[in-house]
């Protein structure tokens, strides 16, 4: 365990926390901005189990924020790099690719397999996709978003200490109409805003796995770069908002 002994050597973490983190499964939703610093941090940490999902290829313009890719990548797919450069840093991480976009069937398929789902995408549809099949299957899932200076960050679908959970649609009931949504593809975003963000949700993450009870669950965090402020936001349950039992069919039909 010579790898891990600064984890180790933690005051009540032991051989038996870095056990809980290699006993854990993550699939992680993108491979991009908000994925790699999520991928790398979960990866050296020492998850066990990384699926990695995104149907995208790599484009120079995504280097300045997506730091684990090179300009000799450009034009591969994100999925296939992003492993091989993972296992570089840690080869006992069993790392799954599925070089493809999320879509319903999918998620039906995959997510009861996972021990935590994490939203790195940067689509409303897939946001929503994600969290109805986490309430569907009873999984707990990370978000992350980021719009020019400006990041955010939640954990859903988890209780500490028996509060009611919350998910998505608690904060946002309803998908934005497509002309509605900024796009940081037209508006931008500043390289180090993801990678703030991105550390984060591991942070979140591993928090959840091993000191739930610390995790701030049922609230939004924000991050401002420019202001160099966090905010916190309380989410309160909706009655309105939908709840389980969902069934296959319900995300079929999203």
């Amino acid at each position: 365990m010579e790898r891990y002994q600064r984890h180790i050597a933690l005051a009540g973490f032991g051989n038996k926390g870095q056990e809980t983190i290699k006993n854990t499964s993550v699939l992680i939703i993108g491979a991009g901005g908000l994925g790699v610093p999520v991928m790398q941090q979960l990866t050296a940490c020492g998850i066990g189990t990384i699926g990695i999902m995104d149907g995208d290829t790599i484009e120079i313009s995504n280097l300045p924020r997506q730091v684990l890719y090179t300009e000799q990548d450009v034009g591969k797919a994100k999925v296939a790099v992003a492993a091989q450069r993972l296992l570089l840093m840690n080869s006992e991480v069993n790392i799954i690719k599925y070089p493809f976009f999320l879509n319903a069937e999918k998620a039906l398929e995959l997510f009861k397999s996972y021990d935590i789902i994490v939203d790195a995408t940067d689509r409303f549809d897939a946001r929503y996709l994600i969290n109805d099949a986490c309430v569907l299957f009873h999984k707990p899932w990370v978000y992350g978003a980021v719009f020019q200076w400006e990041g955010q960050w939640a954990v859903w679908n988890f209780s500490v200490n028996d509060a009611e959970k919350t998910t998505y649609r608690d904060l946002f009931p309803i998908p934005p109409k497509a002309n509605l949504i900024p796009d940081c593809n037209a508006q931008g975003v500043f390289a180090t805003v993801p990678q703030i963000v991105g550390y984060f949700m591991a942070n979140e993450l591993i928090k959840m796995v091993l000191y739930p009870k610390e995790l701030k669950s049922n609230s939004l965090m924000y991050f401002h770069f420019l202001k160099n402020s966090f905010q916190s936001l309380g989410i309160v349950p909706r009655s309105e908002t939908i709840k389980t039992p969902l069934t296959a069919k319900d995300i079929l039909d999203f």
